[in-house]
């Protein structure tokens, strides 16, 4: 991991099959699910290696306005000193740091001109 470095993309749509086709058709990435059994992810692979996610908008970030988009995940070495940092630089955190078992743990942030990110720390 190098940390400052985006290290994954990630689509939210609200029609996945679409996107799976579109960009299989546009930039010839395959597409396998992920195996998760508590969300539908899909990742597209380049070759065999995996190069970004896809899944499908949730519900309540539709009904909050949130448009379909690609989104990136930037690495950093402690998700939680990076998400307090957010806040003391006038930032939002939208999802408060969690753990993924066995992956590593992430945020959802905003900086202060609006754009929102992700931060990602590997286990």
């Amino acid at each position: 991991m190098t940390e400052g470095q985006f290290v994954w993309y990630e689509l939210m749509t609200t029609d996945l099959s679409a996107a799976v086709a579109y960009y299989g058709g546009v930039v010839g990435w395959a597409a396998a699910d992920s195996g998760n059994p508590m969300v539908s992810y899909m990742l597209f692979k380049a070759g065999e290696r995996p190069v970004a996610g896809a899944l499908t908008l949730p519900g309540e970030a539709c009904a909050a306005g949130v448009p379909p988009g690609w989104g990136g995940y930037i690495a950093v070495a402690d998700v939680d000193a990076a998400a307090a940092r957010t806040a003391e630089l006038g930032g939002r955190i939208h999802r408060a740091p969690a753990a993924i078992p066995g992956v590593g743990g992430w945020a959802r942030i905003r900086c202060s001109s609006m754009i929102c990110t992700w931060i990602w720390l590997f286990e």
